[in-house]
């Protein structure tokens, strides 16, 4: 039996047995997250932290209800990787969850078997901790059009291919050395004009938030830049 502890979270996962959604493996083409799946996803899939704008981390799904949901079993588990602590939800599109991890390690699985199918362990530099106190605290990802987009624990917001986890851009949003910031939260995609003047429904941001400045994290998707409170920057993102 394996036991589950504070200090070494392990992600479970029951089903009915003989249930199973069907996976979209790797090299197989995936539907792009679009503005209108986020704001409407579709009932299999869970694309952000609380799956609807709204927060209301509500599914649709009625196939477990309370007439048999004591017939639920573990079908799999498995320890989540890196030892710090972890507070995060997973994604699920095309029957594909994707999980992140302590430390900035993002994982994509297969939700029947819990294998997996990719990891990414963003590399950070060796002084980080003398900066910030817990820079391996993780919630959320978030995903748009075929990328996997995260903040990392210095300060960068980056990007990943969905198919192959590899990296595809970065953006540096803050020097932690010289603006010490604890990030509280992960990403949420959303075309928010009350964000910015340069954000639109055409033109969707990540919005993250950092705990120690009390300030938001924008950035424009499109040209992954860093977009300050009230002065666009030039595009400096990384592409890979």
């Amino acid at each position: 039996m394996n036991l589950i502890n504070r200090r070494y979270p392990w992600l479970v996962v029951a089903f009915f047995a003989g249930t199973a959604a069907p996976l979209a493996t790797q090299g197989q083409s995936f539907t792009p997250v679009t503005d209108a799946m986020l704001e409407n996803p579709p009932p299999a899939d869970w694309l952000m932290w609380r799956r609807t704008l709204d927060g209301w981390g509500y599914s649709p799904l009625d196939e477990i209800d309370r007439g048999n949901v004591a017939n639920l079993r573990m079908v799999w588990s498995r320890p989540m990787l890196n030892d710090a602590d972890n507070q995060g939800t997973p994604l699920v599109h095309d029957g594909v969850m994707y999980m992140t991890n302590p430390n900035d390690l993002i994982e994509a699985l297969d939700p029947r078997t819990g294998d997996e199918l990719w990891a990414y362990q963003r590399p950070w530099p060796e002084d980080l901790g003398s900066y910030i106190r817990f820079p391996g605290r993780s919630r959320n990802i978030a995903i748009y059009d075929d990328l996997i987009i995260n903040t990392s624990g210095d300060s960068y917001v980056f990007a990943l291919d969905n198919v192959f986890g590899k990296l595809v851009w970065e953006t540096r949003v803050l020097d932690y050395r010289r603006n010490t910031s604890q990030r509280s939260s992960g990403p949420i995609i959303a075309g928010a004009p009350q964000a910015t003047e340069h954000a639109s429904k055409s033109n969707p941001v990540a919005l993250s938030s950092h705990l120690q400045s009390g300030s938001s994290i924008i950035v424009d998707l499109p040209c992954h830049a860093w977009i300050p409170p009230f002065h666009r920057s030039e595009p400096h993102g990384r592409r890979r």
